[in-house]
């Protein structure tokens, strides 16, 4: 077994984690994301180590070289935190307790980071909702308006960043819905489209692949839209994904094509309603408020080209000759 001696009185084995052999080798403990992450909590970008050093630390040294002094030109690849520990003795002799973790991290991510590991901590029943409260305690009062903030019910860093952008875009959302013949969905905007915040680890191979496309399918099947968000964009580019929010729940309400159901009747019954002027049995349609809400239609199109004109009669269409937008004109 091999020991490198990372600084004067202290030896790591060989094939110690890069955070931890830095944060030894400057003279401190590993912090913030980077704690956090080794305690498989949300972290996002962990790339640098983040080192918590003691309000007396001295001989402090370069993460890279333990015979250079550490100063601040030479400090590049690593975020130093000076804070006072919440629980000193928390953690170990290499890593802070993730408590404090946690509250370095409320002080240095971004909003949206620092309820996703919130979010993920208490998910994953890592600390305890008195916990909580004893973080935010010791935080200052321009960061307390992230505590309502905090559901533990979100299952993944990437889902409380996307529910936390669909909320700022100004959309009603609910989280960890379950739906008939589905299963629990990660969020439904507007109550009638599917966000998934899928990740590369859970999604991948051509069974997970399959399993989603078939809920895709059964959501379909209910008239529900479905839109599988890539980490990538939730992380790096949420105006893509609320591009393609807007753009999904604009079509909801802008259709062509209605179609009749054909689980009660024939195609020539059904013709016979619609010459008669009867109200259709069964309406599925894109277009909000066309299912359930009593709405006549009387034409197929596409389908039944010769019954245009009573639609648009019916409806009050200025033109037979107009067919795109139509839709917007059969609402009620």
């Amino acid at each position: 077994m091999s020991l490198l001696r990372a600084r004067r009185g202290h030896y790591v084995l060989a094939d110690t984690d890069r955070h931890t052999l830095e944060a030894v080798r400057v003279g401190g403990k590993v912090g913030c994301i980077s704690a956090a992450g080794d305690a498989g909590v949300f972290a996002f970008d962990d790339t640098f180590s983040h080192i918590h050093l003691d309000a007396n630390a001295s001989r402090l040294r370069t993460p890279h070289d333990r015979f250079q002094r550490l100063g601040p030109h030479n400090r590049q690849g690593i975020e130093l935190h000076w804070d006072r520990l919440l629980q000193p003795t928390a953690g170990t002799e290499f890593r802070v307790g993730l408590p404090d973790a946690l509250a370095q991290i409320a002080r240095c991510q971004e909003p949206k980071f620092v309820v996703a590991s919130l979010d993920n901590a208490l998910h994953q029943k890592l600390i305890s909702e008195r916990t909580l409260a004893m973080i935010f305690a010791s935080l200052p009062g321009d960061l307390q308006y992230l505590r309502p903030l905090v559901d533990a019910r979100s299952e993944a860093g990437q889902e409380t960043v996307s529910r936390l952008i669909v909320q700022a875009a100004g959309f009603h959302c609910e989280i960890q819905v379950t739906i008939n013949g589905v299963g629990r969905v990660d969020m439904l905007v507007e109550g009638c489209l599917v966000v998934e915040a899928d990740s590369r680890r859970f999604h991948e191979g051509w069974e997970a692949q399959a399993t989603d496309r078939r809920r895709d399918r059964d959501l379909a099947a209910q008239e529900i839209m479905s839109y599988r968000a890539l980490y990538r964009d939730i992380m790096f580019f949420p105006e893509r994904v609320i591009a393609a929010i807007r753009g999904l729940l604009a079509a909801r309400n802008h259709f062509r094509v209605v179609i009749l159901s054909s689980a009660r009747g024939s195609t020539d019954r059904r013709d016979e309603q619609l010459a008669g002027g009867e109200q259709a049995d069964a309406v599925v349609g894109c277009g909000e408020g066309l299912v359930g809400d009593g709405c006549r239609l009387l034409g197929i199109l596409g389908q039944h080209p010769v019954q245009l004109g009573r639609v648009i009669e019916q409806f009050g269409h200025p033109g037979a000759d107009r067919v795109e937008g139509l839709g917007d004109d059969l609402h009620e």
